[in-house]
């Protein structure tokens, strides 16, 4: 998504906040050690996202900021792509039917789930929660890393400008109240937290369609964890959402499935980047870049 020019005062705020940030105790145990903390030193729009998302509260957004960093060192997220990970290749083939497809309008990225064809219940028999939320989070690295302009530097082309959002599309079509038990929320909560928390603003727009008669009763406890910002780029829709839909995706982009008239060969689920993905669980990235020739080859096999 290419993103409005920021006004003097935007600029000055995301000048005061990189200033505080790099004020606070600790903050230099992760200097030239994260990749999210040199993004802020040198991205106005990785700063920009913060601030968006404290409502240009300062000290808030910094807070913000400095725990996601922490939380990626802790937690090795820098690092989760390098090496094989067939656990997270087996959870994202439990769970998908999820997979993401071409662009909207927006240039954002078009992320797509079934959930009636999803079994969260079952993949949670056979991993914990951490485990599938950490599966989750190889993706998003996958998606932020190689997928995406994610800082200025990433859209250098001039192609594209800064295109670091999702449009995301869930069709709930034949589910059922037992998708919805008492694991499947807590699973949904740690989800929420991990996308609001840690990668704030990496939301464009939301649809949930085909949305059944209870499907309100389970908004209610989801709408819980949202922050108001992020309700309100979601889209509750009872029917199909096709003509929701085609306002923001043109219709060659968009799955003849939903609507669209896109028909990719041996189906939209079937995309290169969903190949590389999967290339990238089991061997890991460095071996995927090293075959490629570069981190960037990956990214223009992907277009």
């Amino acid at each position: 998504m290419i993103h409005q020019p920021y006004t003097e005062k935007e600029k000055a705020a995301i000048m005061d906040f990189r200033k505080r940030l790099l004020k606070v105790s600790g903050v230099e145990d992760y200097t030239g050690k994260s990749i999210l903390m040199q993004q802020l030193e040198t991205s106005d729009r990785a700063c920009h996202r913060f601030l968006v998302a404290r409502q240009f509260k300062l000290d808030a957004a910094v807070s913000m900021a400095f725990d996601a960093i922490k939380w990626r060192f802790d937690n090795k997220i820098d690092q989760i792509l390098d090496e094989p990970n067939p656990a997270a290749l087996r959870v994202v083939e439990l769970m998908n039917h999820e997979f993401m497809h071409k662009r909207d309008k927006h240039g954002r990225t078009l992320h797509i789930e079934h959930v009636a064809k999803l079994d969260v219940q079952q993949v949670l028999k056979e991993y914990s929660i951490e485990e599938v939320v950490r599966a989750k989070v190889h993706m998003l690295e996958f998606k932020k890393r190689l997928m995406m302009n994610w800082t200025e530097k990433d859209s250098l082309d001039g192609r594209t400008g800064v295109c670091d959002q999702v449009c995301t599309v869930v069709n709930l079509k034949g589910i059922s109240r037992s998708n919805f038990d008492t694991t499947v929320k807590n699973y949904l909560q740690k989800i929420s937290k991990l996308h609001q928390d840690y990668n704030p603003e990496g939301l464009g727009k939301l649809f949930v369609i085909n949305a059944p008669w209870f499907f309100s009763l389970v908004w209610k406890l989801i709408r819980g964890f949202l922050h108001e910002r992020t309700q309100k780029k979601i889209s509750i829709i009872s029917g199909s959402g096709t003509k929701e839909l085609m306002q923001v995706v043109n219709p060659e982009n968009l799955p003849a499935s939903l609507g669209g008239s896109c028909e990719c060969e041996g189906g939209c689920h079937k995309m290169a980047h969903n190949d590389i993905y999967r290339q990238v669980c089991l061997r890991g990235l460095k071996a995927v870049a090293e075959e490629h020739g570069s981190i960037q080859k990956v990214r223009d096999a992907m277009v």
